[in-house]
C-alpha cells in the first residue's frame, strides 16, 4: 500500500475549534413545602428552541463552520457567502491534517541535502481536497434575534476515505499492469515493448504521485516503484547491445561506400542474444562528413541499413555511428546508458591524372594504360577538376581534393619530327617529365625526366610517333617506380 493511501486514511481529528453545544446543567431537586403554608401557583412556559448557529461535530464527519453577520446586508448575497466558508473551512481541516501526515513522512535527500517536496505534496494534496468536497453537504440557518446566518459544511469520513482509496488503488493498479506487463514482453523476446510498457508506468507514476514515494507488490514482494520501475529499465536497457555487422568498410573519390553499412541490435537472453525488432537507432557522421538517412528501424532479424549517400572524400576518413535511441530516455543520462557501434569508413586512396602534349593533341594509348597502372596498385581515378594546369596552382589543389583526389600525377609530354632535305629518313624525338604531387601537403613527391632516343620514319609525322612509341614502355616503369615508392594502399 502506497504511503501517501497509508497517511489518506488514517483517522483525522475535524472540527477543532468549533463551539460544542454544552449540556444544560441539571434542574436543582424540588424543595418540599413547609407546613401550613400554601404555595403560589406555578404557570408552565413553552419551552424555548434550540440556539441558533450552534451545532456538535459527529465523530464520523468532517466539518466545517461559519459565521457572518447580516446587519445591512443582502441576505441571499450572505447565505451564499457563508456556505462558501464553510466549505473552506471544511477543506482547510482536512488538508492541513493531510499535509501534516505527509511533511512527517515524505523527506528526500538531494546533494546531501533533505528538501521537502513541498509542491509536489501541495498539487496531491489540493486534488484530494477537491475529491472531497464533491460529496460536502452544506445546510445554513438564519439567527434573526442576533441578525446573523451561519453555515454547517459535513462530509463523511468514511465515504471520503472510501473514494480516496478507491482512487489510489485504480491508479496503483494502473501502474502495476504496465510494471506486469513488461515481464511478459520479456519472456516473449520482445524487449521494446517492454521497454514501452516500463516508460508507459513511469508516465503514469509520475503524472498520479509525482516523485512521492509509492509502494506496491512487484515481482512479489513489496517495492517503492519509482525505484523498482527505474532499475528494471537499467536492466534491460544494459542488456540491449547495437553491433556493426562490418567494422570497416571503403568509399571511393566519388563519395561512394563499397558495400552495405548494416547494424544490429540484440538483446542478452537468458542462454543466447536474441534479435531485437522495432527499436530505433539515429545515424551520424562523428568524424568527417557525409549525407545518410537520419534513423532507421530495426526489422524482424535485428538489422537495419544506414543508407548513405555520400561520404564527403575532401574530408578524409569518417566514422558513422548508429545510437540506440529510446523516446523517453535521456541520451545523457547517467543511470541508463544507450548503447552505440562504430563503423569506421576509410578512403581508398585516389589519384588525378593529368596528361599534356606539347603542341596539343593526344597520344592513343597512354591515358588508359596508365589508369590500368594506377588502378593494379590499389589506387582509384579521381577526376581532374576543369581548368587544371600542368603547373598546380594553391586553387588547384583545393579543387582537386574536393573531387576526393589525394595525389596527382602530370605527364608532360614533348614530341617532334623533322626530314632533312637531303636525308632519304625523317628524325622524330620524344621525352616526358613525370611528378608525383601529394594533394594534401600541396607538395611535389617525385619528378624525373624519361627521354625516348631517337625515332625515324618515312616523313617528319611517322618518325615523331616512333620515336613516342620508343618512350612508352620508359614512361610506364617511370611511373610504376613512382607510385611504389611514393604511395602506399
Amino acid at each position: 500500500m502506497s504511503l501517501l493511501l497509508c497517511c489518506l486514511l488514517l483517522p483525522c481529528c475535524s472540527g477543532a475549534g468549533q463551539k460544542v453545544k454544552k449540556e444544560p446543567a441539571p434542574a436543582p431537586e424540588a424543595q418540599p413545602a413547609k407546613a401550613g403554608r400554601a404555595e403560589p401557583a406555578v404557570v408552565e412556559k413553552a419551552p424555548a428552541g434550540p440556539p441558533k448557529c450552534e451545532s456538535t461535530c459527529p465523530k464520523d464527519m468532517y466539518c466545517g463552520f461559519s459565521l457572518v453577520s447580516v446587519q445591512g446586508s443582502d441576505l441571499g448575497q450572505a447565505i451564499r457567502d457563508v456556505k462558501k466558508q464553510a466549505r473552506n473551512d471544511l477543506a482547510k481541516g482536512i488538508k492541513m491534517w493531510i499535509r501534516s501526515e505527509m511533511r512527517d513522512s515524505v523527506v528526500y535527500t538531494r546533494d546531501g541535502k533533505e528538501e521537502l517536496l513541498k509542491e509536489k505534496i501541495n498539487k496531491i494534496t489540493e486534488y484530494y481536497v477537491d475529491m472531497g468536497l464533491e460529496g460536502v453537504e452544506v445546510r445554513h440557518e438564519i439567527d434573526d434575534a442576533n441578525e446573523r446566518v451561519c453555515a454547517f459544511a459535513t462530509l463523511s469520513k468514511a465515504e471520503y476515505q472510501k473514494n480516496v482509496a478507491s482512487d489510489i488503488a485504480a491508479k496503483v493498479g494502473r501502474v502495476r499492469d504496465s510494471y506486469i506487463k513488461h515481464e511478459e514482453m520479456l519472456a516473449k523476446g520482445d524487449p521494446k515493448t517492454a521497454i514501452d510498457s516500463l516508460l508507459s508506468a513511469r508516465k503514469w507514476l509520475v503524472k498520479d504521485f509525482e516523485e512521492l514515494p509509492v509502494k506496491a507488490t512487484l515481482s512479489g514482494r513489496e517495492q517503492e516503484m519509482h525505484a523498482a520501475i527505474e532499475a528494471r529499465l537499467s536492466h534491460v536497457i544494459g542488456r540491449l547491445s547495437v553491433v556493426a555487422v562490418e567494422k570497416k568498410l571503403p568509399f571511393g573519390a566519388d563519395g561512394k561506400v563499397k558495400g552495405q553499412v548494416v547494424f544490429s541490435v540484440k538483446y542478452e537472453g537468458q542462454t543466447a542474444d536474441e534479435a531485437a525488432a522495432n527499436m530505433t537507432l539515429a545515424f551520424s557522421f562523428v568524424k568527417g562528413k557525409g549525407r545518410v538517412t537520419p534513423e532507421g528501424v530495426t526489422g524482424r532479424l535485428g538489422a537495419v541499413e544506414a543508407r548513405i549517400s555520400r561520404v564527403e572524400p575532401g574530408h578524409g576518413n569518417a566514422i558513422l555511428r548508429a545510437q540506440l535511441v529510446i523516446p523517453g530516455v535521456d541520451l545523457k543520462s547517467s543511470q541508463h546508458r544507450l548503447p552505440y557501434a562504430d563503423v569506421e569508413l576509410y578512403k581508398v586512396p585516389a589519384v588525378a591524372l593529368l596528361i599534356s602534349t606539347a603542341g596539343g593533341g593526344t597520344i592513343s594509348g597512354v591515358e588508359d594504360k596508365v589508369k590500368a597502372i594506377v588502378a593494379a596498385r590499389g589506387f582509384e581515378l579521381a577526376e581532374a577538376p576543369p581548368g587544371l594546369g600542368d603547373d598546380p596552382g594553391s586553387s588547384d589543389f583545393t579543387s582537386l581534393k574536393e573531387h576526393g583526389a589525394d595525389n596527382l600525377v602530370v605527364i608532360k609530354v614533348k614530341a617532334s619530327g623533322s626530314q632533312p632535305s637531303r636525308a632519304d629518313l625523317a628524325l622524330g624525338n620524344a621525352s616526358a617529365t613525370v611528378s608525383l604531387f601529394d594533394v594534401n601537403s600541396r607538395k611535389l613527391l617525385y619528378s624525373t625526366m624519361v627521354k625516348s632516343g631517337r625515332g625515324y620514319g618515312a616523313n617528319a609525322s611517322a618518325a615523331r610517333w616512333k620515336a613516342i612509341s620508343k618512350l612508352k614502355p620508359k614512361l610506364y616503369k617511370e611511373i610504376e617506380k613512382a607510385l611504389k615508392k611514393h604511395l602506399s594502399r
